[in-house]
């Protein structure tokens, strides 16, 4: 008995081992037929190895060879090869390279302090064979939306964000943390959503609260606050670049500049959705009737840096402003170092020189203008009420000033000869030495200024004349202050537009070939709306928040989660 069951536990081992033998060989026989994944495996090969000479960028590029780009890689060569045939891999020269036995031939060079391992060169030649496909990264891919799944702790989920959290930690082996205390939930939510720390009655209130929606309702009131809207807006005036001044070595102050901040707060608190919340920053002004908030909005793009130094080049800093803009833009809304293609092709993200200069076009006809916005609501109203009255008082002063004047008029010239005759016999040596010159002054040597010089004076004689007019500088005092502000903002170039070129190397004196406003080639297509032959602004806004643009959503979330 104890010899069959050495043999029985014997004979079970050796099964144990074929079956993973098996198991094992049959995966990575298995695996060997599988096209590698060309943004995990093949494109960290390539990047790392081969675009430093068949890259992106055109000045630092061998041989015409151009291997980021699939309809490049796969033309034909000076030499009449091809780099890459999807599925020959014995026809396509980066595969016969990367394995040649000659030194003049070896990819990467012998001297570039570059070598391939053998599993890089199996993979290469894996995804050639497989047909060389050039996935577009996920982050360009269109948004489909994914079933939320069903973790083993469902329970514990109280909305599909909780499913995916579950599901990633039960995928890591990570247990959930326990469920935080009342005092816990009241201090985060506070940060999240105000950005302060509760009052000590409200967390008592809190704790103390045996409802079970108590946190949906404290919830909703921190929403429903002021606050709620400039804990968030900090994070977005952060984005917009706002300051409350010029920036540069002057640093001159922008008196008005908190309208567009006040604007940023309303608007969060207002729930205004994030399209139209996108549109009237980029593109207030080109709105249908266009209100003074939407005006307003485009203060997103003031916030830029600018230059007033003595001696500075206006076209300089004006061509600065609006490379900020456009990066600014770039970064806000799409989540890409855009300000790289300024000067150069885009060496890691799929943005060419080229493109950037059509980004650029669409704001390059804006300029920084000023515009009336009202101080508010009730300062308006206060004026429209006040206004009428004192334009009435004043009105009826004013005429009578003109009356008053024109009943002196007559006597003028009598009364000037007479001065002049003291004058000349050196009785009146006070007045004025301005006032005496500009009287002995006759016909066409009497400058405006002494005209003046004399008519007021004269004016100065009749009492009740000098009443009036004092009466009424005491009424201009009491005029309602205006309710509206000078604000500086972009409007559109309705006049004499500007072409824009592409510039070498970003230097705005050395134009070169001139472009469209246009967006990159890895994005959906743009379209001007009905009735334009060019994009402008609106056109580029309404773009960025299509439905089919993948990479504004992505990047707005991420902007929410970073904050929370």
């Amino acid at each position: 008995m104890k010899v069959n069951a050495e043999l029985q536990l014997n004979r079970f081992r050796i099964g144990v081992c074929l079956f993973f033998s098996f198991f094992i060989v049959s995966r990575v026989m298995g695996d060997a037929t599988l096209a590698p994944s060309f943004e995990e495996e093949v494109l960290p090969i390539l990047s790392e190895n081969c675009f430093h000479c068949h890259g992106p960028d055109g000045g630092q590029r061998k041989a015409g060879l151009r291997l980021d780009l699939f309809s490049e890689a796969s033309q034909i060569l000076k030499s009449g090869a091809r780099a890459i045939v999807p599925g020959k891999p014995q026809e396509s020269a980066l595969v016969s390279r990367i394995h040649s036995s000659d030194r003049d031939e070896l990819m990467p060079p012998a001297d570039s302090d570059k070598s391939l391992t053998e599993e890089q060169k199996r993979i290469l030649n894996r995804w050639v064979e497989s047909g060389a496909e050039y996935e577009v990264h996920w982050a360009y891919r269109p948004i489909k939306t994914v079933a939320v799944p069903i973790p083993n702790g469902e329970g514990m989920t109280r909305n599909p964000i909780d499913a995916f959290v579950l599901a990633g930690l039960e995928r890591e082996g990570v247990a959930p943390s326990a469920e935080a205390s009342r005092y816990e939930l009241i201090k985060r939510l506070y940060y999240d959503l105000w950005g302060l720390l509760p009052r000590p009655s409200k967390v008592t209130e809190f704790v103390s609260d045996d409802d079970p929606k108590a946190y949906e309702r404290l919830v909703a009131q921190l929403m429903d606050s002021e606050h709620f809207g400039e804990r968030w807006g900090r994070h977005w005036l952060d984005k917009a670049r706002y300051a409350d001044s010029d920036g540069y070595e002057k640093d001159n102050p922008r008196p008005n500049a908190w309208k567009y901040r006040d604007w940023v707060i309303r608007a969060i608190n207002n729930d205004l959705p994030f399209d139209q919340f996108t549109v009237e920053q980029l593109a207030g002004d080109l709105l249908p009737d266009a209100s003074d908030s939407q005006k307003l909005a485009t203060a997103f793009h003031r916030q830029t840096l600018t230059n007033t130094e003595g001696g500075t080049d206006r076209e300089q800093w004006r061509v600065a402003a609006v490379m900020d803009r456009t990066e600014t833009t770039g970064s806000v809304w799409l989540g890409l170092t855009v300000g790289c293609a300024r000067c150069h092709t885009h060496k890691y993200d799929p943005i060419s020189h080229h493109e950037y200069y059509q980004m650029y076009a669409y704001f390059n006809n804006g300029d920084e203008t000023r515009t009336k916005i009202a101080k508010s609501v009730s300062a308006v109203q206060i004026h429209q009420a006040l206004k009428p009255d004192y334009d009435r008082q004043w009105d009826a002063l004013s005429s009578e000033i003109d009356r008053q004047v024109k009943q002196l008029e007559p006597g003028r010239l009598e009364w000037e000869a007479s001065l002049k005759a003291r004058i000349e016999e050196g009785e009146e040596d006070d007045l004025l030495e301005a006032l005496k010159t500009a009287l002995m002054s006759e016909g066409e040597d009497r400058t405006d200024k002494q005209k003046v010089t004399i008519l007021e004076f004269y004016h100065k004689q009749d009492p009740a004349l000098v009443s009036l007019r004092q009466t009424a500088a005491e009424l201009k005092k009491t005029e309602p202050v205006s309710p509206y502000l000078d604000v500086r903002v972009v409007t559109q170039r309705r006049e004499d537009s500007r072409q824009t070129h592409v510039l070498e190397r970003g230097e705005f004196t050395k134009p070169q070939d001139e472009v469209l406003p246009g967006v990159l080639a890895v994005l959906p297509p743009i379209e001007p709306r009905e009735g334009s032959d060019v994009g402008d602004r609106l056109d580029f806004a309404r773009w960025l928040v299509r439905a089919d643009n993948p990479l504004t959503p992505r990047v707005i979330v991420n902007h929410i989660w970073s904050n929370l």
